[in-house]
């Protein structure tokens, strides 16, 4: 049952499209459309008749309570594997580090995916599985807030650990919830849209590289154009066209023009490794779920350490590729240039986060064996499986 579990439809529920278009009343108490036993009464009778008002009353509470409750679930799990890092810093490879951020990160914001990797279970123990979350159907996503069209679940906050807390919601209540969250998701949208594009229109305006010599650094000049700038704030890489659609480049590396060629290079070989990993693509879908997780300390903490393992990692690849000499270079040249300022969206920048770290792991760089990186990807791989998958058959 919805108080337990997975919460079911109530009896003679109306479908949500019935609900919004088909003029019918929500039933989820006694059917028929009368009063039910375990249905509040500040529900009863709510007409539905095609209005915008019913569609913003239903929708944007409904999706809040979704994303709202997904939320709570992934900041949970990254809280886990914050506290983790001190033992997973030495064991875990940065790349692996960025590969587990990432899963959570998908899983937040896509919530079909999430209900999905429910379904997968190897581990004889989930962390999800011991969160005893109340299930909505059809997807079998979570939903903490009243859910007001599930059966003997209207009035409760059902809270991770199998905690329920009566919390009755009046129709202007759910409105103003759904309301405010949707128009602080719009917000922070719109202010990462600007703070990109002006980052872009700053770019545009330098000169661009001739394509033998992104060809040198192993890119691809078909597909990444390299532009020297004049008055960056630091050296960064984009996602998206150049000079218009239909150029055929899908990344953008806007370098200061200011820098010796020398660190020139190893700037480049650094951005070059975020395209290899695809960062800016994961670094869009972290902008996405900010966005819609704006209310949560712990995504925004996770948030912050993510980009610091995406630049570790690629600090990690260039120094892999350096001689002593060049290596010892690219600490000095973080020393200079890494100002641990932050770029939001999908923008990946060499000076951003944690310029003091970087630092020292770059000072302190050794090879690492085989079997290391192999403990690292399987450990990592572990990790996932415990924290994303399976879920609470109660």
């Amino acid at each position: 049952g919805s108080g337990g579990g997975a919460g079911a439809p109530g009896r003679g529920a109306v479908p949500l499209p019935g609900r919004l278009f088909g003029g019918q009343k929500a039933d989820p108490g006694g059917g028929g459309g009368a009063e039910g036993a375990d249905r509040p009464d500040h529900m009863g009778g709510v007409t539905m008749n095609n209005s915008i008002w019913a569609l913003w009353l239903t929708l944007s509470y409904e999706v809040a309570n979704m994303y709202f409750s997904v939320g709570i679930v992934t900041a949970l799990t990254f809280g886990v594997i914050i506290l983790l890092r001190p033992v997973t810093n030495p064991l875990l490879e940065p790349r692996d580090r960025v590969r587990l951020w990432s899963f959570g990160w998908y899983c937040s914001y896509l919530v079909y995916f999430w209900a999905l990797y429910g379904r997968v279970k190897i581990l004889p123990w989930s962390f999800r599985g011991l969160l005893r979350l109340r299930l909505h159907d059809p997807i079998q996503s979570p939903t903490i807030l009243p859910d007001p069209w599930a059966e003997g679940a209207q009035d409760t906050l059902a809270l991770p650990g199998g905690l329920r807390i009566s919390c009755p919601l009046s129709r202007e209540q759910m409105m103003l919830i759904g309301l405010v969250w949707l128009g602080m998701v719009a917000a922070v949208l719109v202010w990462s849209t600007r703070t990109e594009g002006r980052l872009k229109c700053l770019g545009q305006q330098g000169e661009r590289l001739p394509p033998e010599s992104v060809a040198e650094f192993g890119l691809d000049p078909k597909t990444v154009a390299v532009r020297l700038c004049d008055g960056l704030p630091t050296s960064f890489v984009r996602r998206g066209h150049d000079t218009g659609a239909g150029d055929g480049v899908q990344y953008v590396i806007c370098l200061q023009r200011e820098l010796p060629p020398e660190r020139m290079g190893l700037v480049l070989r650094h951005e070059g490794e975020h395209i290899k990993m695809h960062h800016p693509w994961w670094k869009m879908a972290n902008a996405i779920s900010m966005a819609l997780f704006w209310w949560s300390p712990l995504h925004w903490a996770a948030y912050r350490l993510t980009n610091r393992d995406m630049e570790l990692a690629c600090d990690r690849a260039v120094l892999n590729q350096l001689e002593p000499e060049g290596r010892r270079e690219y600490a000095r040249m973080l020393t200079e240039l890494a100002a641990g300022r932050h770029l939001w969206g999908s923008v990946s920048a060499f000076g951003e986060c944690d310029a003091a770290i970087r630092i020292r792991r770059a000072a302190a760089w050794r090879p690492k064996p085989e079997w290391r990186r192999g403990l690292s990807l399987i450990l990592s791989l572990l990790l996932i499986l415990f924290l994303f998958t399976g879920g609470w058959a109660g």
